[in-house]
């Protein structure tokens, strides 16, 4: 809305949206992040010409510092399974069902309980 408005050149918000994603990932307190985001909307104020290269050493340090501290959750993935495939099966049967006919309906209720309580059942031993 303020690109839009007029109120922020193009180079300003791909500025603010980029260093909004780095700030995002970082693994730091709320207090730090104020204080970046701080420090980076007055270094915009301060710089209105935003052609410098940042220095490029500097962005793969800071790369390789947020790979090495994002570690990806959950770190254990649960195998495959066809029981979502079955679940969303018996709810489509259940809507087509309550457009057509009770047994329709019946058929897509006894396959979403049956997919479901396998499903449960698989999580629950894992």
């Amino acid at each position: 809305l303020a690109f839009g408005a007029g109120y922020l050149s193009k180079r300003k918000l791909i500025g603010r949206f980029k260093s909004t994603l780095i700030n995002t990932f970082r693994i730091q307190s709320n207090a730090a992040v104020h204080k970046t985001m701080a420090a980076n909307n007055k270094k915009e104020e301060k710089e209105p010409d935003e052609s410098k290269q940042p220095d490029k050493k500097s962005e793969e340090m800071n790369l390789q510092n947020q790979n090495e501290k994002v570690k990806a959750k959950p770190e254990i993935l649960p195998e495959p399974t066809y029981w979502p495939f079955f679940l969303a099966m018996g709810i489509a049967f259940l809507g087509w069902g309550l457009l057509t006919t009770w047994l329709i309906s019946l058929a897509g209720f006894i396959i979403l309980v049956v997919s479901l309580i396998g499903w449960i059942n698989i999580l629950r031993h894992e």
